[in-house]
């Protein structure tokens, strides 16, 4: 019995590509976070070092998930591999994780002010697209 494979849409490679350029800028961030000099910490506000040091191990550790394995996924995608799905929703989860944390349990909204609503609410809106459009494209048999 022969398959027939669907010809897979333009759109799926261009996602890639953007998925990609944005998961790589969540690992500067991350990793500008992760190797912060004694320079860039002195000039935050107290609230702000409060934040940063008293941060849970988990929290960091939901946030290298994000960025990581968001990271990865967008790759797979890029490659047409079923995985990228399950990567994007892993990804995803530990990004709902550090914003939870972050907005509010951690105080991130009094030491950031309102403007610490801006990049999670994008991270959850790109999070979220990133799910929907590798469950679409495992749907349409678009991904191997």
């Amino acid at each position: 019995m022969e398959t027939t494979k669907r010809e897979t849409p333009n759109w799926i490679f261009v996602s890639s590509v953007i998925f990609i350029g944005w998961n790589l800028t969540g690992v500067v961030f991350y990793l500008n976070e992760m190797f912060m000099g004694p320079e860039m910490f002195d000039s935050m506000s107290s609230a702000q070092q409060d934040f940063f040091t008293s941060r849970p191990a988990w929290v960091t550790s939901s946030y290298a998930i994000a960025v990581w394995v968001g990271t990865i996924a967008s790759f797979l995608l890029l490659l047409r591999k079923k995985w990228a799905f399950h990567a994007f929703v892993i990804s995803l989860a530990g990004a709902l994780l550090q914003i939870t944390y972050n907005l509010f349990i951690g105080d991130g909204m009094d030491a950031f002010g309102p403007s610490a609503l801006i990049v999670p609410s994008l991270v959850t809106i790109i999070g979220f697209v990133e799910v929907w459009a590798t469950k679409k494209a495992t749907d349409e048999g678009w991904l191997s």
